[in-house]
C-alpha cells in the first residue's frame, strides 16, 4: 500500500449506513471507494443466525463496549451502551427488529431545519431499502404467550396490526425482523458482500481512524493505525462518516472539530470550532416488567434442554424456522399513554422469555417479560473525548429521565403493562410477578425501581444534529459545516430520535445520504 494512494471517497465505519453508502457509490464502477471498518469481518456463523444475537451481542470481539458515566438520575450507576464493532456495524449484532418510525417524526425533522428530510422527502429510501437488499421479514416462530399478549392487547384497546410500518403505527401484534430465509439481513449482507470482488470497492478491517487531515478548510485525507502502522490515504472527492452516534463525533473532536473548551480539555488544536459537536444525544431508555409464567413452556425452560436445542437445530438446519430465527423480542405495541390517539408515545417489547443480564442467560424459572420504552424522549446528553488518542472511550452523559415527562411515561408504561398481565387471556399464564414486585407500588416507587434497574435499548441518535443554525454540525445535504469535502451519514445526524427500534432509519440514511453524494458530484 502506497503512502500516495488515493481513492475518490473514503467511507469511516461499515455499520448500516456505511455499508448502504459504500455499496451505493460504488455501483457503476465509476468511483474508486476505499471502506475503513475498526472491527473484522462478520464470519461468526452465530452473527447470521438470528438468534445468536445473544452470544454475540456482549462479545468484546464485535462489540466497542462502551458505557454511560456515573448518573445519580440512574441509580449512580454506568448504563452499558454496546455497539457494533464487526462488518455490519450494529445491524451485525442487534436485536432485528425493524422499524421505520413515525411519519411525523420525520417531518419533525424537516420542521427542525433539515430540509428535504421530512416523509416526502425518506419514504422512497425506506422502500428503496426494503425493495430488493434489505431483509425484511414476518415472524418465522409464534408462541401462545405473545398471541395472548396480543389478544390481552386488544382487550385493552390496542388494535391487532400485521405491520407497524404501515400508515398509522399505533396497535398490537408481531414485529418484522431484518430476516431473509430466516438468516439475519446485516447492511453489510444486504449491500457489502455482493460487491466485495468489485474491482472499485476495498474494504479494510482491523482499521482505527486517528485523524482526519484537514488543510485550508478541506479535507486532504484520513490517518489511520492499522497492524501497528500509521497509514495515509487521500480522498480526491468526499470522505463519509458513518461512525456511528458516538464514533462520527468522537472522530471530528480528535481531528480538531467541535465545542473549543473540549478540544482544548483533550489537547487537541482547533481547527473549526462547531460547539454542537457531542451535543444533543439522545437515546430510548426502557424499564420492564417481569413476570413468572404457568401452564406455558418459555424460551426459559428451552435454553437449559439439551433435547429442546437439538429440536431447535433440527428445525433451523432443514426448515429454517422455530426459535432460532428469533430476535431479541417477538411481539409487542405501539401506543399513546397521553391521549393522542393517533400518535403513540409509548412502546411495549414483549417477549416468552425473562433475565437479569442476557449475557448471564435466562431464570431458571418459566418468565416472561414486558419491556415498557417512551417513543419520544425529552431528556438530553452529550458525549466529549477525554484525549485526542482514538482508541480511548469519550465521556457519554446521558442524562437519562432528567426530565419529567420521560419519568411519567415509564411509570405509566409500567402500570399498562400489568394492566395486560391481568387481562385475559395473559392472566391465566401469569404465575406471580418478579418485577418490579408487589413492594412498588406507588408512582414513587416505580420510578425508583426504573432508576435502579432500567436501561438503554441500544438507540443513541443525535450528535452531529443536521439542520441550519448554530446548534446543527451537518447542514441538510450532510456537508460539515466549515469543512469541505466531509459529511456525516448515521444516527448522529438525527434532529430526534424517530419512534422505534432505528435501525431502519439508518438504512434510510444511508440510501439518502449516497443520493446526495452523487447528484453533487
Amino acid at each position: 500500500m502506497s503512502a500516495e494512494e488515493q481513492f475518490d471517497y473514503v467511507v469511516v465505519g461499515a455499520g448500516s449506513a456505511g455499508c448502504v453508502v459504500a455499496a451505493r457509490l460504488a455501483e457503476g464502477r465509476r468511483h474508486r471507494v476505499l471502506v475503513l471498518e475498526a472491527g473484522g469481518w462478520d464470519r461468526s456463523i452465530w452473527i447470521h443466525i438470528p438468534i445468536g444475537f445473544y452470544k454475540c451481542f456482549s462479545n468484546p470481539r464485535y462489540n466497542w463496549g462502551y458505557t454511560a458515566e456515573f448518573d445519580e438520575l440512574v441509580g449512580a450507576r454506568r448504563v452499558a451502551w454496546p455497539r457494533g464493532r464487526v462488518i455490519g456495524g450494529s445491524s451485525s449484532i442487534n436485536g432485528l427488529v425493524y422499524v421505520r418510525g413515525q411519519r411525523e417524526d420525520y417531518d419533525s425533522w424537516e420542521a427542525a431545519s433539515a430540509s428535504g428530510w421530512g416523509w416526502a422527502g425518506v419514504g422512497p429510501y425506506f422502500d428503496k431499502a426494503e425493495a430488493t437488499p434489505v431483509g425484511v421479514s414476518d415472524a418465522r416462530y409464534t408462541h401462545s404467550l405473545c398471541d395472548a399478549f396480543i389478544e390481552a392487547a386488544e382487550r385493552c384497546g390496542v388494535a391487532r396490526v400485521r405491520d407497524f410500518n404501515g400508515p398509522h403505527q399505533a396497535g398490537a401484534g408481531y414485529y418484522r425482523l431484518n430476516t431473509r430465509h430466516g438468516r439475519r439481513s446485516s447492511s453489510a449482507v444486504a449491500y457489502l458482500h455482493p460487491l466485495r470482488h468489485c474491482g472499485n470497492l476495498e474494504v479494510r478491517t482491523e482499521c482505527l481512524v486517528e485523524r482526519l487531515d484537514v488543510r485550508d478548510g478541506r479535507l486532504r485525507g484520513i490517518w489511520y493505525r492499522r497492524d501497528s502502522h500509521r497509514h495515509f490515504t487521500a480522498v480526491t472527492r468526499e470522505a463519509v462518516l458513518c461512525a456511528g452516534a458516538i464514533g462520527s463525533p468522537q472522530l471530528l473532536q480528535i481531528s480538531g472539530i467541535g465545542p473549543a473548551d473540549v478540544l482544548e480539555r483533550a489537547g487537541v488544536e482547533l481547527v473549526q470550532e462547531l460547539p454542537a459537536v457531542g451535543r444533543n444525544l439522545q437515546d430510548h431508555f426502557a424499564s420492564r416488567v417481569i413476570s413468572r409464567v404457568v401452564r406455558s413452556r418459555t424460551l426459559n425452560e428451552m435454553s437449559r434442554s439439551w433435547l429442546a436445542q437439538l429440536g431447535m437445530g433440527l428445525q433451523y438446519v432443514f426448515a429454517r424456522r422455530g426459535p432460532m430465527t428469533l430476535g431479541a423480542v417477538m411481539a409487542g405495541l405501539f401506543v399513546s399513554l397521553e391521549g393522542h390517539e393517533n400518535r403513540p408515545d409509548t412502546q411495549l417489547l414483549f417477549g416468552p422469555l425473562s433475565t437479569d443480564d442476557p449475557s448471564k442467560g435466562l431464570h431458571e424459572f418459566p418468565g416472561m417479560t414486558l419491556t415498557v420504552c417512551p417513543l419520544r424522549p425529552r431528556s438530553r446528553g452529550w458525549l466529549a473525548i477525554r484525549s485526542a488518542d482514538p482508541a480511548e472511550h469519550p465521556r457519554i452523559v446521558a442524562n437519562y429521565l432528567a426530565d419529567a415527562h420521560d419519568r411519567r411515561l415509564l411509570v405509566n408504561g409500567l402500570r399498562f403493562a400489568r394492566t395486560l398481565l391481568d387481562t385475559e387471556p395473559l392472566k391465566q399464564f401469569a404465575g406471580g410477578e418478579y418485577l418490579p414486585g408487589k413492594e412498588c407500588m406507588t408512582d414513587e416507587q416505580l420510578l425508583s425501581f426504573t432508576r435502579m434497574r432500567g436501561g438503554s435499548i441500544y438507540h443513541p441518535a443525535g450528535t452531529c444534529r443536521m439542520g441550519d443554525g448554530p446548534d446543527t454540525v451537518v447542514d441538510s445535504r450532510l456537508r460539515v459545516r466549515g469543512i469541505g469535502g466531509l459529511r456525516v451519514a448515521d444516527a448522529s445526524i438525527m434532529p430526534n430520535i424517530p419512534s422505534g427500534n432505528i435501525n431502519a432509519a439508518c438504512l434510510m440514511i444511508g440510501e439518502k445520504a449516497a443520493d446526495l453524494l452523487k447528484a453533487d458530484q
